[in-house]
């Protein structure tokens, strides 16, 4: 395998684009780098049932690796994505898929819903030993299916909303349209002050006790 796989980072500039009628106004901005000049491998949840991964393997990897098991080590391995199933913490199966490194990116398809991965990407020799050139992050693909949590902050802000339209309807009581937009506007102050108290952005019991009394 050649070093043009392993390009530097590109400074190529955009095609020139076409004459704009007069008037008209366009700004392309910078243009996207090729490369970064970082190996690494990132892989990213696609559905439950696929992973995506994109790599960047750098000229300066690729002569490390070449000093350390010969000139021809790219030539004499099978570039190969290694998928990692995590269960508990733990590192469980490994399933290899061989790849071209010049692809720089890959869809996996798994069997397992919900399930945790981390990927390597790396060069596998004849006696399948694995010289790994980059790991990924772990990720979490999502569940196929409605979750069976159910939280209180969506419960609370359905009755909310329920009994906002109940008002509206005339039966509040007495209550005038300033009155309703006086307790939404309160609800809405308390609320965005619970999201920004919240680490997660949700809302905690006190706060809907809170709300319940405005």
């Amino acid at each position: 395998m050649t070093d043009k796989i392993f390009p530097p980072s590109s400074n190529i500039q955009p095609p020139a684009q076409p004459a704009h009628q007069l008037g008209e106004v366009s700004d392309w901005g910078s243009s996207i780098p090729q490369n970064y000049g970082i190996t690494r491998i990132v892989l990213m949840p696609r559905d439950p049932r696929f992973l995506y991964a994109y790599w960047e393997v750098t000229e300066e990897t690729a002569n490390s690796i070449k000093s350390r098991y010969g000139q021809d080590i790219f030539s004499q391995t099978q570039p190969t994505i290694r998928r990692i199933l995590i269960i508990n913490g733990m590192e469980t199966d490994k399933i290899d898929l061989s790849v071209p490194l010049e692809a720089r990116n890959w869809y996996m398809q798994v069997e397992e819903e919900g399930s945790s991965w981390v990927v390597e990407i790396g060069l596998k020799q004849n006696n399948a030993n694995f010289i790994v050139l980059a790991r990924s992050n772990r990720v979490t693909l999502p569940k196929g299916q409605m979750s069976r949590v159910t939280d209180e902050k969506w419960a609370e802000l359905q009755t909310q909303m329920e009994e906002f339209l109940t008002h509206s309807g005339g039966k509040l009581g007495g209550a005038d349209s300033l009155e309703l937009s006086k307790r939404l506007a309160e609800r809405w102050r308390v609320l965005i002050q619970g999201s920004s108290w919240s680490n997660q952005g949700g809302i905690s019991s006190s706060l809907v006790s809170a709300i319940r009394k405005t």
